[in-house]
């Protein structure tokens, strides 16, 4: 696995997690652990920091002199075939073995201990480029928390600066008169008998004083429009959060004295009459949404209706969902793309030749 960190200053950290094969695994799959590997740290820039987790199933010994930039001072056990492979991937790479480099007891380098001779093992590692070695602070081996797992957790502690995230300030929607009012003849005359009053009483001739009070008469008469998205609870958010609020709180005091059987009847009963009446709420919400949706029908007023529509079902999702290549290295976004990568998919999952005798 492969995942990249946005640092600050337009840097980035790249963290691969791999799991090798076993010392007594064939040595094809070996080497093709370790092709494969070797190809992922050469896809990886080598102006971003890379750090590369692993169980290597490999020991790398305390060689130093053998193998120098590549091991600490500070190793444990002995090289076998494996740790080779290891050794010569990160002379390769310039890599280095960041859990050789701090001096501390063998216990906190070890990670597996061997089930018939009872002897510690330094088999999974946290390997960097040499240059951002000083970014590391400490590498070791922590006891783990469970018991799941035969191997001690590694923990290497690393200076990194994360790239903040930039919060997107959008501006103040501007609210909307909800103007769908005035086809009601009673609101409609009632807007025109306040504006009277309201102009009447304005003796200045100025624009900014007209537009002032036109707007704070029709706020105060039709009001702003409320959001599309609607829900049940929302008309009846009162009266549904005291019901919850007398059920949770009965499910308190019953909690707290579970040998009280009155309390747990009273939890019981507060609990039943919230999810009658919450219930009830919402299918009397939905008869009500229905008829407004069928009055809006009836006068053809297609758009009440729709937007009656969209505030029952709420915003449609215009957003898509990126795909990766065909190779795997990169991450399509564009809709065109999409489309073309996923018909390139089934193109090859399902028009293939096959091969099969019909005879039988």
């Amino acid at each position: 696995m492969k995942m990249q960190l946005n640092l600050d200053g337009g840097h980035t950290a790249t963290l691969v997690s791999c799991y090798a094969p076993t010392l007594g695994a064939l040595q094809e799959d070996k080497d093709l652990f370790y092709e494969q590997l070797s190809r992922v740290v050469n896809s990886t820039p080598f102006k971003q920091q890379l750090f590369v987790l692993g169980d290597f199933n490999a020991r790398v010994g305390r060689d130093l002199q053998l193998w120098p930039k590549v091991l600490g001072r500070h190793g444990v056990g002995k090289e076998n075939a494996s740790g080779t492979l290891l050794l010569e991937l990160c002379t390769e790479h310039n890599l280095v073995v960041t859990n050789t480099v701090f001096q501390q007891a063998d216990k906190l380098k070890s990670s597996w201990m061997h089930p018939r001779s009872g002897h510690w093992h330094l088999l999974d590692y946290v390997l960097t480029r040499q240059r951002d070695l000083r970014h590391v602070r400490l590498t070791r081996a922590v006891r783990a928390t469970t018991s799941w797992s035969d191997h001690r957790m590694i923990r290497s502690s690393v200076f990194l600066t994360a790239k903040p995230v930039k919060r997107v300030h959008r501006a103040a929607r501007i609210k909307k008169l909800d103007v769908a009012k005035l086809k009601d003849t009673a609101t409609r005359h009632s807007l025109q008998q306040r504006l009277d009053e309201a102009l009447a009483s304005d003796d200045s001739d100025e624009w900014p004083q007209f537009k002032q009070a036109v707007h704070d008469t029709a706020v105060e008469v039709i009001g702003y429009r409320r959001t599309r998205h609607q829900d049940w609870f929302d008309d009846q958010d009162v009266e549904a959060h005291r019901l919850l609020d007398e059920m949770h709180d009965a499910h308190l005091v019953w909690i707290n004295d579970k040998s009280n059987t009155t309390k747990k009847v009273t939890y019981n009963t507060a609990r039943s009459v919230a999810q009658r009446k919450l219930r009830q709420m919402k299918e009397e919400w939905w008869a009500r949404k229905a008829n407004e949706l069928q009055e809006a029908a009836d006068r053809n007023d297609m758009k009440a209706f729709y937007q009656g529509l969209k505030a029952v079902y709420g915003p449609r999702d215009s957003g898509c969902v990126p795909v990766r290549s065909h190779d795997g290295l990169a991450l399509i976004t564009d809709h065109a793309g999409i489309l073309s990568r996923w018909a390139e998919h089934f193109q090859g999952v399902l028009n293939q030749k096959t091969s099969f005798d019909p005879t039988v």
